[in-house]
């Protein structure tokens, strides 16, 4: 599933380099591109849910989202062969890039993620006991203004106030990755008009 070109030793050289000196990473042409469409063309079919702040829960969000385990295999087949696949030669290659050791998410399960008109996740970290590296890939076929929201913003404090270190728009078969620890304040921004940002998000675990 991995592109090609990805595997040519020169552009993993040149990802690490970029990896070490930035510690977070835009990957572009992450998948195939045929197996990013059908991908992205298979999700657009699930049933997604709100997801909204549960109990005892203090972040806030708004987004629509679709768990991908492997029990799902009879409701969206090739999106559960990916997770297959990213959770063992996927994460194999991601440890090669970053140097981390990676076990697989907890429960083999990652989050499919649509932010619609109106959704939103707040200011935020991903850090928790055991999570070494955060991962984004995107399928959103739009573009649009970071000003309509929806934009991953990393963020840092500056003079006392929060500030946008760096704005990553919605992408289209790219892969974003950043550590769990230390991880980075970020957030997405309320989505202001009627576009669709499409990813799968989740987490991989620090190897033992």
């Amino acid at each position: 599933m991995l592109a090609p070109e990805l595997s040519d030793p020169t552009r993993l050289e040149a990802l690490q380099a970029a990896w070490r000196e930035r510690g977070r990473l835009r990957i572009e042409g992450f998948l195939g591109p045929s197996e990013a469409e059908a991908l992205h063309t298979e999700l657009r079919e699930q049933p997604f849910e709100l997801r909204v702040p549960g109990q005892g829960e203090f972040l806030s969000m708004q987004y629509w989202e679709f768990p991908l385990t492997p029990a799902r295999q009879a409701e969206a087949p090739r999106s559960v062969a990916f997770l297959r696949w990213f959770c063992a030669e996927g994460r194999a290659w991601l440890s090669e890039l970053t140097g981390r050791p990676l076990a697989p998410p907890l429960d083999d399960k990652v989050i499919a993620t649509l932010y619609a008109k109106g959704c939103y996740l707040d200011t935020h970290n991903d850090a928790r006991e055991g999570r070494s590296l955060a991962f984004v890939l995107g399928l959103t076929r739009g573009r649009w203004p970071a000003e309509e929201g929806g934009h991953l913003e990393y963020l840092r404090f500056e003079e006392g106030r929060l500030e946008v270190e760096e704005r990553c728009a919605p992408g289209w078969n790219t892969l974003d990755i950043f550590p769990a620890d230390p991880a980075p304040l970020h957030r997405i921004p309320l989505v202001r008009e009627q576009h669709e940002r499409r990813a799968i998000t989740g987490w991989f675990e620090a190897a033992s």
